[in-house]
């Protein structure tokens, strides 16, 4: 289904690594700067911090965080990095 789409890999493991952080950010600034979206979406993966803060500080997306489902009491750390802007 995905044959012709366009795949973009991250540093991994991304929770909680300084290290992954400074990657994906570089990955992050190149990736938004070639692909220009209007809006990005994350279902709750660290590497949505860059991606949220670059993309709305430099190319003003739009963004949306889905929380995962078992997150009932509290949220992921993730989810409390990104809202500010969400």
């Amino acid at each position: 289904m995905l044959k012709d789409e366009k795949l973009y890999g991250c540093y991994y493991p991304t929770n909680r690594s300084i290290k992954a952080l400074i990657i994906n950010t570089w990955k992050a600034i190149k990736i938004l700067r070639k692909e220009k979206p209007d809006l990005l979406i994350s279902s709750g993966a660290a590497v949505a911090v860059p991606f949220f803060w670059i993309g709305k500080l430099f190319f003003h997306t739009k963004n949306i965080y889905i929380e995962v489902y078992d997150r009932i009491d509290y949220g992921t750390m993730t989810g409390k990095l990104v809202k500010p802007v969400t």
